[in-house]
């Protein structure tokens, strides 16, 4: 699979090359840099040595927007399009220590409907989200109704085993297992020994406009 990846940034650039490593293929990924305009001298020394650090491990030469965050919606459907013409599958990264910009970013990648991966950086702190669990977050998976419909059985039953759910909801052995993939796959479901499953937090977080069932 090949990523692009679109990083905001202000004067620390440090994570760039190490996430770029992991997740990019040095013949197709492109690199897109947002940094809030006017980019200050200091920032200017550090994006020219990260540029040059970009193309010696091999990458092509990032491409570089700056941003004017004072006309916010202008600078949001700028990006947006950017995104949309994005062929590769997206990482977003936001890094900057610039809540405008971050949110700029990310706002202009939801409402381009694309999906994205995201990874959003503090300091030595990262979280990483995946595209299957940020559309689950926006209500956006593509979940079969009989996966939805285990999913809400073992969230409101405890220590429920695969046998309790040929039980309860007459699913074959063979049907409980294929949906139960679909929901391990989108991080909502943990398989314990013994047959055991169990939701993950992410599924407790979440409502899904299902009955209850018992």
């Amino acid at each position: 699979m090949v990523y692009s990846f679109i990083f905001t940034l202000s004067n620390r650039m440090d994570h760039v090359i190490r996430i770029i490593n992991r997740y990019g293929s040095p013949d197709y990924s492109t690199t897109y840099l947002l940094l809030e305009k006017p980019i200050s001298p200091p920032t200017r020394y550090n994006l020219t040595h990260l540029i040059n650090d970009i193309i010696n491990i091999g990458f092509n030469e990032p491409i570089v927007y700056e941003i004017n965050i004072r006309n916010y919606i202008q600078s949001l459907l700028f990006v947006k399009d950017i995104i949309k013409n994005i062929e590769q599958d997206l990482f977003i990264i936001l890094g900057s220590d610039n809540t405008l910009l971050d949110t700029l970013l990310l706002l202009s990648t939801i409402t381009s409907g694309k999906e994205f991966q995201l990874i959003a950086t503090h300091s030595i702190n990262a979280i990483h989200l995946t595209d299957k669990t940020i559309s689950i977050l926006l209500g956006k998976a593509k979940i079969p109704t009989g996966a939805l419909r285990i999913l809400e059985y073992i969230r409101f039953n405890d220590d429920v085993y695969i046998k309790d759910i040929m039980n309860d909801l007459g699913y074959n052995i063979q049907t409980i297992k294929r949906y139960l993939y679909i929901l391990k796959k989108f991080n909502l479901v943990m398989l314990k020994k013994g047959g055991k499953v169990k939701p993950t937090n992410l599924a407790r977080a979440i409502d899904f406009p299902l009955t209850r069932h018992t």
